[in-house]
């Protein structure tokens, strides 16, 4: 995937883990499950499944 980034120019590659917590309006697990369901909620039972 790096590589990949660097054939389409990009300048720098952030890594760091995905970290799901709480379950107010605001954290992030809860925008990250409302991206998926919007976006690929065909993702959502996978990721619950975690």
């Amino acid at each position: 995937m790096v590589m990949t980034a660097k054939q389409y120019g990009a300048d720098f590659v952030f890594i760091g883990a995905l970290t799901l917590f709480g379950n107010g309006d605001a954290d992030c697990k809860t925008l990250y499950y409302k991206f998926l369901e919007k976006h690929y909620p065909e993702l959502v039972p996978k990721y619950k499944g975690l």
